[in-house]
């Protein structure tokens, strides 16, 4: 069996800038996290594309401090791991209710564990 390979930084910047949108519910452009991040949308274009194959660990640093995650999110491998990580991050900020339906879904197959973060996900970005 072969081993998947591993998400390059631009897919997983990809899988970032979609997992937190926006007050409209859009991803943010490429121009407001260079603006916000002080990293040029060339250098952020080049890493999204992969012409680019790595950041400086400047530019790596910024773009965690925008999104309020650590640098460790770029060793995920999967997108799986990229999103999972993700979610955890968002519930270390989270009431208690999502703790702990966090916690039960712990117990459930990994399916029915996608589809209740899936649910959590939809129910955050409709801001019910």
């Amino acid at each position: 069996m072969t081993q998947a390979r591993n998400l390059s930084f631009g897919e997983q910047l990809r899988i970032l800038i979609s997992f937190y949108p926006n007050k409209h519910g859009q991803p943010d452009s490429i121009t407001h996290i260079a603006e916000a991040t002080d990293v040029s949308v060339q250098t952020l274009l080049n890493l999204l594309d992969g012409t680019s194959a790595s950041p400086r660990l400047d530019t790596a640093r910024q773009i965690c401090k925008f999104y309020g995650i650590s640098l460790d999110y770029f060793e995920c491998k999967t997108e799986a791991e990229c999103r999972d990580y993700l979610v955890q991050q968002r519930l270390l900020g989270a009431s208690q209710l999502t703790q702990t339906i966090e916690r039960e879904t712990q117990a459930m197959s990994p399916r029915n564990k996608r589809n209740v973060l899936s649910l959590m996900e939809w129910i955050r970005r409709t801001g019910k």
